[in-house]
Protein backbone atom coordinates (compact mmCIF):
# COMPACT_ATOMS: atom_id res chain seq x y z
CA UNK A 1 0.00 0.00 0.00
CA UNK A 2 2.82 2.25 0.89
CA UNK A 3 3.97 2.17 -2.85
CA UNK A 4 0.64 3.19 -4.40
CA UNK A 5 -0.12 6.61 -5.09
CA UNK A 6 -3.45 8.51 -3.49
CA UNK A 7 -6.46 6.85 -5.18
CA UNK A 8 -8.62 8.77 -6.95
CA UNK A 9 -12.55 8.99 -6.26
CA UNK A 10 -13.22 5.64 -9.57
CA UNK A 11 -10.24 3.50 -8.50
CA UNK A 12 -9.59 0.98 -6.35
CA UNK A 13 -6.19 -1.21 -4.98
CA UNK A 14 -6.46 -4.86 -5.72
CA UNK A 15 -3.78 -7.19 -4.17
CA UNK A 16 -3.44 -10.77 -5.58
CA UNK A 17 -2.07 -13.65 -3.58
CA UNK A 18 -2.17 -11.86 0.12
CA UNK A 19 -1.46 -14.55 2.56
CA UNK A 20 -2.60 -14.12 6.42
CA UNK A 21 0.36 -14.82 8.64
CA UNK A 22 -0.82 -13.33 12.34
CA UNK A 23 -4.23 -13.29 14.49
CA UNK A 24 -5.33 -9.88 15.44
CA UNK A 25 -8.32 -8.56 17.93
CA UNK A 26 -9.57 -5.22 18.64
CA UNK A 27 -9.66 -2.27 16.40
CA UNK A 28 -8.11 1.16 15.55
CA UNK A 29 -5.64 2.16 18.70
CA UNK A 30 -6.66 -1.21 20.40
CA UNK A 31 -5.55 -3.50 17.39
CA UNK A 32 -3.41 -6.34 18.84
CA UNK A 33 -1.40 -9.36 17.86
CA UNK A 34 -3.17 -12.45 18.64
CA UNK A 35 -0.40 -15.09 17.91
CA UNK A 36 0.79 -16.74 14.58
CA UNK A 37 -1.90 -17.76 11.81
CA UNK A 38 -1.65 -20.59 9.25
CA UNK A 39 -3.40 -19.80 6.49
CA UNK A 40 -5.66 -22.54 5.09
CA UNK A 41 -6.91 -20.71 1.32
CA UNK A 42 -6.35 -23.04 -1.37
CA UNK A 43 -3.29 -22.52 -3.80
CA UNK A 44 -2.85 -22.52 -7.64
CA UNK A 45 -0.87 -24.91 -9.04
CA UNK A 46 2.35 -23.09 -8.84
CA UNK A 47 1.43 -22.54 -5.14
CA UNK A 48 0.12 -18.77 -5.52
CA UNK A 49 -2.75 -18.37 -2.47
CA UNK A 50 -6.03 -17.60 -4.48
CA UNK A 51 -6.84 -14.64 -2.58
CA UNK A 52 -7.96 -10.67 -3.34
CA UNK A 53 -7.57 -7.83 -1.02
CA UNK A 54 -9.36 -4.58 -2.56
CA UNK A 55 -8.99 -1.35 -1.27
CA UNK A 56 -11.55 1.51 -0.94
CA UNK A 57 -10.95 4.52 0.59
CA UNK A 58 -14.33 5.67 1.71
CA UNK A 59 -15.07 9.28 2.65
CA UNK A 60 -14.55 10.50 6.41
CA UNK A 61 -17.04 12.54 8.11
CA UNK A 62 -16.68 14.95 10.58
CA UNK A 63 -20.37 13.56 12.50
CA UNK A 64 -22.26 10.57 11.75
CA UNK A 65 -25.07 12.60 9.81
CA UNK A 66 -27.07 10.48 7.69
CA UNK A 67 -28.90 13.29 5.93
CA UNK A 68 -25.44 15.01 5.47
CA UNK A 69 -23.84 11.45 3.99
CA UNK A 70 -26.99 11.45 1.47
CA UNK A 71 -25.91 14.10 -0.49
CA UNK A 72 -25.90 13.79 -4.36
CA UNK A 73 -22.05 14.20 -4.74
CA UNK A 74 -21.13 11.75 -1.92
CA UNK A 75 -23.41 9.38 -2.63
CA UNK A 76 -22.75 8.82 -5.96
CA UNK A 77 -18.96 9.02 -5.19
CA UNK A 78 -18.98 6.12 -2.58
CA UNK A 79 -20.93 4.24 -4.69
CA UNK A 80 -18.76 4.76 -7.91
CA UNK A 81 -15.48 3.59 -5.10
CA UNK A 82 -17.40 0.42 -3.78
CA UNK A 83 -18.27 -0.73 -7.37
CA UNK A 84 -14.54 -0.23 -8.53
CA UNK A 85 -13.60 -2.75 -5.94
CA UNK A 86 -15.87 -5.31 -6.64
CA UNK A 87 -16.59 -5.80 -10.09
CA UNK A 88 -14.36 -8.35 -12.04
CA UNK A 89 -11.07 -7.44 -13.22
CA UNK A 90 -8.45 -9.44 -15.10
CA UNK A 91 -7.36 -11.10 -12.04
CA UNK A 92 -10.76 -11.68 -10.43
CA UNK A 93 -10.50 -15.36 -8.90
CA UNK A 94 -13.53 -17.53 -9.86
CA UNK A 95 -14.85 -20.89 -8.49
CA UNK A 96 -16.23 -23.60 -10.37
CA UNK A 97 -19.36 -24.57 -10.07
CA UNK A 98 -21.13 -28.10 -9.92
CA UNK A 99 -22.53 -27.01 -13.84
CA UNK A 100 -19.40 -26.41 -14.72
CA UNK A 101 -19.60 -22.99 -15.13
CA UNK A 102 -17.73 -20.91 -13.03
CA UNK A 103 -18.34 -17.72 -10.99
CA UNK A 104 -16.76 -14.73 -9.55
CA UNK A 105 -15.73 -15.36 -5.80
CA UNK A 106 -18.33 -13.61 -3.08
CA UNK A 107 -17.16 -10.76 -1.54
CA UNK A 108 -16.38 -10.56 1.79
CA UNK A 109 -16.98 -7.10 3.46
CA UNK A 110 -18.22 -5.08 6.73
CA UNK A 111 -19.04 -1.93 8.10
CA UNK A 112 -17.13 -0.07 5.52
CA UNK A 113 -16.21 3.45 6.57
CA UNK A 114 -18.06 3.49 9.81
CA UNK A 115 -15.91 3.19 12.48
CA UNK A 116 -13.39 6.17 12.81
CA UNK A 117 -14.49 8.17 9.53
CA UNK A 118 -18.27 8.14 10.97
CA UNK A 119 -20.10 6.84 8.16
CA UNK A 120 -23.93 5.55 8.89
CA UNK A 121 -23.82 1.51 8.90
CA UNK A 122 -27.29 1.09 7.32
CA UNK A 123 -26.29 3.81 4.26
CA UNK A 124 -23.09 2.65 3.64
CA UNK A 125 -24.02 -1.35 3.55
CA UNK A 126 -27.24 -0.60 1.62
CA UNK A 127 -24.46 1.03 -0.79
CA UNK A 128 -22.07 -1.69 -1.18
CA UNK A 129 -24.89 -4.59 -1.50
CA UNK A 130 -25.98 -2.02 -4.13
CA UNK A 131 -22.75 -2.05 -5.55
CA UNK A 132 -21.55 -5.49 -4.94
CA UNK A 133 -25.41 -6.70 -7.05
CA UNK A 134 -24.26 -3.95 -10.04
CA UNK A 135 -21.17 -6.37 -10.67
CA UNK A 136 -22.63 -9.74 -10.35
CA UNK A 137 -21.08 -10.45 -6.82
CA UNK A 138 -22.31 -12.47 -3.77
CA UNK A 139 -21.94 -10.88 -0.13
CA UNK A 140 -20.46 -12.13 2.75
CA UNK A 141 -21.56 -9.41 5.54
CA UNK A 142 -19.09 -9.08 8.66
CA UNK A 143 -21.54 -7.04 11.09
CA UNK A 144 -19.12 -6.97 14.06
CA UNK A 145 -22.14 -7.26 16.34
CA UNK A 146 -23.51 -3.82 14.97
CA UNK A 147 -27.69 -5.44 15.12
CA UNK A 148 -28.53 -2.56 13.12
CA UNK A 149 -27.48 -5.05 10.02
CA UNK A 150 -29.97 -8.03 10.75
CA UNK A 151 -32.47 -5.88 10.08
CA UNK A 152 -30.70 -4.69 6.77
CA UNK A 153 -31.23 -8.58 6.18
CA UNK A 154 -34.68 -8.83 6.29
CA UNK A 155 -35.42 -5.41 4.07
CA UNK A 156 -32.70 -6.34 1.45
CA UNK A 157 -34.30 -9.86 1.30
CA UNK A 158 -37.36 -8.64 0.81
CA UNK A 159 -36.19 -6.00 -1.83
CA UNK A 160 -34.90 -9.45 -3.94
CA UNK A 161 -37.65 -11.46 -3.44
CA UNK A 162 -39.44 -8.46 -4.89
CA UNK A 163 -37.34 -8.57 -7.77
CA UNK A 164 -36.49 -4.60 -7.49
CA UNK A 165 -33.84 -3.72 -9.62
CA UNK A 166 -30.29 -1.48 -8.63
CA UNK A 167 -31.46 1.65 -10.09
CA UNK A 168 -35.07 1.35 -8.17
CA UNK A 169 -33.69 1.15 -5.25
CA UNK A 170 -31.17 4.05 -5.98
CA UNK A 171 -34.24 6.21 -7.02
CA UNK A 172 -35.81 5.50 -3.95
CA UNK A 173 -33.31 6.39 -1.69
CA UNK A 174 -32.77 9.95 -3.24
CA UNK A 175 -36.74 10.09 -2.95
CA UNK A 176 -36.35 9.29 0.67
CA UNK A 177 -33.85 11.96 1.23
CA UNK A 178 -35.62 14.32 -0.51
CA UNK A 179 -38.99 13.89 1.10
CA UNK A 180 -38.12 12.90 4.64
CA UNK A 181 -34.93 15.81 5.84
CA UNK A 182 -36.31 15.78 9.46
CA UNK A 183 -36.45 12.22 9.84
CA UNK A 184 -32.84 11.99 8.28
CA UNK A 185 -31.54 14.87 10.03
CA UNK A 186 -31.51 13.16 13.45
CA UNK A 187 -29.56 10.16 14.55
CA UNK A 188 -32.44 7.67 14.92
CA UNK A 189 -30.81 4.40 14.28
CA UNK A 190 -32.56 2.23 11.72
CA UNK A 191 -34.42 5.10 10.67
CA UNK A 192 -33.47 5.18 6.69
CA UNK A 193 -34.11 1.22 6.79
CA UNK A 194 -37.71 1.86 8.07
CA UNK A 195 -38.16 4.66 4.96
CA UNK A 196 -36.93 2.74 2.75
CA UNK A 197 -39.39 -0.13 3.51
CA UNK A 198 -42.05 1.82 3.66
CA UNK A 199 -41.33 3.03 0.59
CA UNK A 200 -41.73 -0.34 -1.09
CA UNK A 201 -45.02 -0.83 1.00
CA UNK A 202 -43.43 -3.89 3.13
CA UNK A 203 -42.38 -3.98 7.02
CA UNK A 204 -39.64 -6.05 8.71
CA UNK A 205 -39.38 -6.13 12.37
Amino acid sequence: MLLCHPMHFNEAIIITGTQLYSSSIGYGGRWRFAGNFQDPTTKDLNGNILSEVIAIDAIAFPQRNILKQMEDLLLEREMCKAYCGFKENRDSIRKNKEDGNSELQAIGTGNWGCGLFNGCIELKSLLQLLAASQAGRDVIYHPFGEKIVLKLYGVWNRLREMNCSVGQIWSALIEIRNQNEDKLNSVNEGCLLELLSNKFNFNVN
